[in-house]
């Protein structure tokens, strides 16, 4: 039986960063109009105005860097389960996609309900990959390559959660969930 399931998790900003947003917005704002009123009006009408493109490439560049820095804190979360092999992405902004995490399911050493009494500093590696304050967060602990002794958090969603009963291997479903 073939199981493909994917879900994507959208993090919430805290007020922070919400904050950090407008203050990107403001500051772009005001190197903009410095470079254009008090560098690029100046050299109007001059012998060397020629020079008043170079303010004006500045201002393209504050712009598109104060676009990037606005977007990166546009983070989600995309979980991928396809036979067994569950897959975490990061993707910032929409278009930059990091892989964070890939393992088979049958290497998964504890699964179960996250609590916030579950100790997560004995691990080399700890993801977080959901919303921090959610109440539905689940999590894995496997040894991978990659990241070594690892322990994930994620957020899934019930059709996720019932690919996942599935694939995870057959003592741990029956310490988490039972035997019904």
């Amino acid at each position: 039986m073939d199981i493909f399931n994917e879900q994507l998790v959208t993090r919430k900003k805290s007020p922070v960063e919400k904050m950090y947003k407008y203050g990107i917005i403001a500051l772009a704002a005001m190197l903009i109009f410095i470079l254009l009123v008090f560098v690029t009006l100046p050299l109007v009408g001059r012998f060397y105005a020629f020079l008043m493109f170079i303010p004006l490439f500045g201002c393209l560049g504050v712009y598109f860097l104060a676009k990037k820095l606005y977007g990166a804190l546009d983070i989600e979360f995309e979980y991928a389960l396809t036979n067994g092999q569950f897959d975490v992405d990061k993707i910032v902004n929409r278009t930059d996609r990091t892989r964070l995490v890939s393992f088979d399911c049958a290497d998964i050493e504890k699964f179960g309900k996250y609590t916030s009494d579950i100790k997560t500093d004995g691990y080399k590696t700890r993801i977080l990959a959901a919303n921090a304050d959610s109440e539905n967060l689940y999590y894995f602990t496997v040894k991978t390559t990659k990241t070594g002794n690892t322990i994930l958090i994620i957020e899934p969603n019930e059709k996720m959660l019932e690919g996942i009963k599935l694939c995870i291997p057959r003592q741990i479903y029956f310490d988490v969930f039972g035997r019904n």
